[in-house]
C-alpha cells in the first residue's frame, strides 16, 4: 500500500520536495526494509527504486525520475557501483570493522569493489544529466565512504560531480564545543565554496541520535540550532525532529535481514557494537513516524491490522500533534530555526568563519556567517552553549550600527541584542544584523 506522505505537511509546512533513493548496489534488498523519510532542511519524500547494476549504467532512469517530478536523487552506497572488470579478489586485511573514513573491513581491503574510477566518472555523468533540469534546479547526494580527499573527488574539484556527499564523521563526534569546532573546521577545509559540507546526525542504519545525546531533549534543541545555522546542508532523519529515542527491540523478532546475517554474534557483544554506532538490528531506529496518539500513531490507516514494524513505545506522548502545541518542544526548535534560516541570506547562503567565543571556549562554540553582494550585507553571529550551566556573553563587542536582533532556539520572539546576554543551558543564540 502506498504511504500517504501528505501527513508530513502538518509538521513542516506546504513544500514537499521529492528525493528519490536509488539503491545502486543491493540487488536483493527487501523493499519493506527501506521504509523511511529523509529531509533536507525541509520535508523530502524518500521513494525507493531498485536497479541491477550490470555493464555500463544508463542514466535513463534518472531522466525519467526527474521528468516525473523528483527534486533530487539519493544514491545509496554509490561508491560500490562499479567493480573490477576481472572480478579480482580484494587483498586481505586485519581490519574487522569498517568505519566512515576507512570503509575497508571484514578482513579485506576493498580496493577492487569500491571507489572504482568508472564510479567517479559516472558521478560526473549523472551531474550533467541533473543540471539539464533547472526549473526548478535538481540535485544528487551520494552515500560514499572514505577520507575527506576521496569524498571530495566525488563532488569534483570545481563541483562538477555529485552536488553533495554524506559526511558521516558527524555521527561519531562527541557533543562538546571543542569537538564541534574541530568538526566544522575540518569540513570547511575539505569542502570550501563552491562545495558544500553535509551535516548528518542520524539515518536508517545507525542508533538514534538521542542515544548519543544522552536522551537529553535540551541537547537535541541545541543540535537543531547548529544544523540550521552552520554553512552546509542539514539532513534530518525522521523522528529526530521530535527527539525520538532509540527503540530497543529483540533481535529474534527482527524483520531486518541484517539481523539474521549477524545472528552468529553473541548478544552480550551487541551493546558494545551499538556504542560504536553499529546496529545488527536496524528495526530499532526505524519505528513508524508518530504523527499523533491515535491508532497506529497516524502512520497507517486506522483500520489497518498493524504496522510493518512496532510503534515506538513513546508514540502516544512523543508525536507531532503533541509537540506542535508545545513551544518548548524539540519540534518547535526545529521549526523556529528552519524559519530563521529561510529568512536569512547570511544563514542560508553566507560564508562561515569560526571566531573566538565571548566566553569559555570549552562551553561556547561561536562562528559568524556573512552574506554580501552589491546591494546588501547581512551578518549572523552564532553562539552555542554546549554546557548545562548558564554562560553570560558580552554583545558589546559586536559592531554597532543598525539594530541587531537576537534569536534564540528557546523562544519565538527575538529581542534587542545589546549589552550582556545570559545563555541558558544548551541554548543557541543567533544575532542578525545588516
Amino acid at each position: 500500500m502506498e504511504q500517504d506522505y501528505s501527513q508530513i505537511n502538518p509538521a513542516w509546512g506546504d513544500s514537499h520536495p521529492i528525493i528519490i533513493g536509488f539503491l545502486c548496489n543491493w540487488c536483493s534488498y527487501r523493499a519493506a526494509d527501506l521504509a523511511g523519510t529523509s529531509r533536507l532542511g525541509y520535508p523530502a519524500t524518500l521513494r525507493d527504486i531498485r536497479i541491477m547494476c550490470t555493464g555500463r549504467l544508463d542514466p535513463t532512469f534518472v531522466i525519467k525520475a526527474l521528468r516525473e517530478g523528483a527534486d533530487g536523487l539519493r544514491l545509496d552506497i554509490f561508491n560500490a557501483i562499479y567493480k573490477d572488470a576481472a572480478f579480482a579478489d580484494n587483498p586481505r586485511s586485519l581490519r574487522a570493522i569498517p568505519s566512515e573514513e576507512s570503509p575497508g573491513g571484514f578482513f579485506q581491503q576493498a580496493i577492487h569493489t569500491q571507489n572504482h574510477p568508472d564510479t567517479l566518472a559516472f558521478a560526473r555523468e549523472l551531474r550533467r544529466v541533473v543540471d539539464e533540469f533547472d526549473d526548478p534546479s535538481r540535485f544528487i547526494v551520494g552515500e560514499v565512504f572514505g577520507s575527506a580527499d576521496l569524498l571530495r573527488e566525488y563532488c569534483g574539484p570545481s563541483g562538477e560531480g555529485l552536488n553533495l556527499v554524506f559526511l558521516f564523521k558527524s555521527l561519531r563526534t562527541p557533543f562538546r564545543a571543542g569537538a564541534f569546532r574541530d568538526l566544522v573546521d575540518g569540513f570547511e577545509s575539505a569542502f570550501p565554496e563552491p562545495l558544500h559540507p553535509t551535516y548528518v546526525f542520524g539515518n536508517h542504519d545507525r542508533p538514534r541520535q538521542m542515544e548519543r545525546l544522552g536522551n537529553d531533549l535540551a541537547r537535541a534543541r541545541l543540535l537543531a540550532t547548529f544544523q540550521m545555522t552552520v554553512r552546509g546542508v542539514p539532513f534530518i532523519y525522521y523522528g529526530d525532529e521530535l527527539g525520538l529515542s532509540h527503540h530497543d527491540m529483540p533481535r529474534d523478532a527482527a524483520r531486518d535481514p541484517l539481523a539474521d546475517r549477524f545472528r552468529f554474534i553473541p548478544k552480550v557483544l551487541l551493546p558494545a557494537l551499538r556504542r560504536r554506532g553499529i546496529l545488527t538490528n536496524r528495526d530499532e531506529c526505524r519505528s513508524p513516524m508518530p504523527w499523533h496518539g491515535g491508532a497506529h500513531a497516524g502512520f497507517a490507516p486506522p483500520d489497518a491490522p498493524k504496522t510493518w514494524l512496532p510503534l515506538h513505545p513513546q508514540s502516544s506522548i512523543m508525536n507531532v500533534a503533541v509537540q506542535r502545541k508545545d513551544p518548548t518542544s524539540v519540534l518547535a526548535s526545529y521549526r523556529r530555526m528552519l524559519q530563521l534560516r529561510g529568512a536569512s541570506l547570511a544563514l542560508s547562503a553566507g560564508s562561515l568563519e569560526i571566531v573566538d567565543p565571548p566566553a569559555n571556549p570549552n562551553k561556547i562554540f561561536a562562528y559568524q556567517r556573512v552574506y554580501e553582494d552589491a546591494d546588501r550585507r547581512e551578518v549572523a553571529d552564532v553562539f552555542l552553549n554546549f554546557s548545562k550551566r548558564e554562560v553570560p556573553i558580552d554583545l558589546r563587542q559586536l559592531p554597532q550600527g543598525s539594530e541587531a536582533r537576537l534569536h534564540s532556539n528557546l523562544r519565538d520572539a527575538p529581542i534587542a541584542a545589546r549589552g550582556r546576554h545570559v545563555l541558558r543551558p544548551w541554548e543557541g543564540a543567533v544575532v542578525l544584523r545588516s
